[in-house]
């Protein structure tokens, strides 16, 4: 097992695709940022990524993934990071930290450097 100074936290963003009115009505409240902790920091990027999607996915129900697309962000590094989707991965526990609206201004520099991507901050 990894020890706490060998974790690392992952954010996935969840940018809507659609406009609010073409959703599931069950899935208008998922635009936002979520962070995933306790990732092993000895994993790959690819595969820390593919840990951070699953556990997305494991905790927020959604009917149509199509209105959406996700990006797997390391804030600390201040990259992007890009899965293989493999299977067969660990979860964490993935919880909603934010709308893009209310993201703080620190972690908005951070994790979005040249600005939120058009249509997150869609009503």
């Amino acid at each position: 097992m990894a020890s706490e100074d060998n974790k690392r936290t992952l954010y996935i963003a969840a940018l809507p695709t659609t406009h609010v009115d073409n959703r599931h009505p069950e899935d208008v409240d998922v635009p936002g940022i979520y962070s995933v902790n306790e990732i092993d920091a000895d994993l790959s990027d690819e595969d820390a990524a593919n840990v951070a999607l699953a556990s997305f996915h494991a905790h927020q129900g959604m009917k149509v993934l199509d209105d959406y697309e996700f990006e797997v962000i390391d804030g600390k590094a201040g990259t992007f990071l890009t899965p293989s989707f493999a299977e067969d991965v660990s979860e964490h526990d993935c919880i909603k930290i934010c709308e893009f609206d209310d993201l703080p201004e620190e972690l908005r520099s951070q994790l979005f450097p040249n600005g939120i991507p058009a249509g997150a901050l869609q009503a």
